[in-house]
């Protein structure tokens, strides 16, 4: 079925295509106050046809259950496309998942039964590889599970190999050779190391410590963090160094435990939640000083409410803060609330499908383009294996100060 699939979107696309990039990267429709808000309820379409055909795409979010908050967010975020990019020939098909696989399957069966072309969502993995089974037509979804993509499936989700890229490729600008690894101890750590030692070759990185903690069990966290941090052996170290020193030098290092290089000068923490700051904080009570050993970070780091990460001194990649701050400002005076994170994929994926459609048809030489798109989170461009690619840029974030960009995101791929 699934070789019967990709035959299908191969052949939908027209696989004889040559994909030959442009100058520059096609600028979407972006954010822009109106003081009006545009809610089409279920179904929308254009009242401008220039051809004879209608793309008629389905949106797939979960609107109801424990994801409704965030799946009515990014609806919001479509309206806000919608009304301010006003496309032509499309039809928009709005359907609940439910957040649940359940959700998801009646959706994808009310879809096909609609004549859906294309699909922009779902958020979830699980979700996704359902709806792929369903329907042969372009998804383009928000999951970051990379084993869901591929074979006319794509996603707007930001991967944590697009965030590493840039922050490796930054981090060798400045002299960093050596990289630590610190991930949790699930199938996406595990799957995550195998990515990482990868892109660490390619970079010409040396990985010099691989590790894992487990996952809510804080004792053994503890202990991983402090193995990580050659805490024992650098502490043993500090003793050396102050034996037989007056008391004056051991007045100088009373408050330091440890003494000594690390076998790495940069060092990525995966993870998410609070066993991620569990992680960084220990990182800090076992003297892993940012400022021997540079902390790279995804842009989780950098969100509102994470304050045990904000004060670590680190590296993050991220959309172009500007962008990103201007959509959620335009957002708020529109709903009265800061969009959740994946609202301006939203709002991106819906320009995207409103210039795919604006011919009638689905070009896959369009959505291959490798000059990519500038939408409202800044750069991207879709792989062929459906993975995208951001052009981000790169923040430090120290500890009581405002984060800093150093090194804006680029402006073409």
């Amino acid at each position: 079925m699934r070789f019967m699939a990709m035959f299908s979107v191969l052949f939908l696309f027209g696989c004889a295509q040559t994909i030959t990039p442009r100058e520059k990267p096609k600028v979407l429709s972006a954010p822009v106050e109106t003081g009006t808000t545009f809610i089409p309820g279920e179904t929308w379409q254009s009242t401008q046809v220039r051809h004879d055909s209608i793309v008629n795409v389905g949106l797939m979010l979960p609107l109801s259950g424990r994801a409704s908050v965030l799946g009515q967010d990014m609806k919001k975020a479509v309206e806000m496309a919608l009304y301010q990019s006003k496309p032509t020939n499309l039809k928009l098909n709005v359907y609940d998942t439910a957040s649940s696989e359940a959700g998801a399957r009646m959706a994808a069966m009310r879809a096909k039964a609609d004549g859906v072309e294309m699909v922009l969502g779902p958020v979830f993995s699980k979700h996704v590889e359902i709806v792929s089974k369903e329907l042969d037509v372009p998804i383009f979804s928000f999951t970051t599970d990379e084993g869901a993509l591929g074979r006319g499936v794509y996603s707007f989700g930001m991967t944590t190999e697009n965030q590493l890229t840039a922050l490796f490729d930054h981090a060798k600008l400045k002299g960093k050779k050596r990289l630590g690894l610190l991930l949790p101890s699930s199938f996406n750590g595990k799957k995550m190391a195998e990515q990482l030692t990868h892109l660490s070759r390619k970079k010409d990185l040396e990985l010099t410590k691989v590790s894992y903690y487990p996952t809510s069990d804080l004792k053994n966290i503890q202990t991983a963090v402090k193995d990580f941090s050659y805490y024992d052996v650098r502490k043993e170290q500090m003793k050396n160094l102050c034996a037989g020193q007056s008391e004056a030098m051991k007045e100088k290092y009373k408050h330091v435990d440890t003494w000594g290089d690390f076998p790495y000068d940069m060092i990525f923490v995966g993870g998410n939640g609070s066993d991620l700051e569990s992680v960084v904080s220990f990182l800090r009570y076992f003297e892993l000083d940012p400022k021997q050993v540079q902390y790279l970070g995804t842009s989780v780091w950098d969100e509102k409410g994470n304050k045990t990460l904000a004060r670590t001194q680190a590296w993050v990649a991220g959309f172009n803060h500007y962008k990103q701050d201007n959509f959620s400002r335009i957002f708020k005076a529109q709903y009265g609330h800061d969009p959740k994170s994946l609202a301006i994929l939203a709002f991106d994926a819906m320009t995207f499908a409103s210039f795919l459609a604006k011919d009638g048809s689905i070009s896959r030489y369009e959505i291959l383009d490798q000059n990519g798109y500038n939408g409202a989170s800044g750069l991207f461009r879709f792989k062929e294996n459906g993975v995208i690619e951001y052009g981000l840029e790169i923040k430090e974030l120290s500890p009581g100060e405002e984060s800093k960009v150093i090194q804006p995101a680029q402006r073409k791929f």
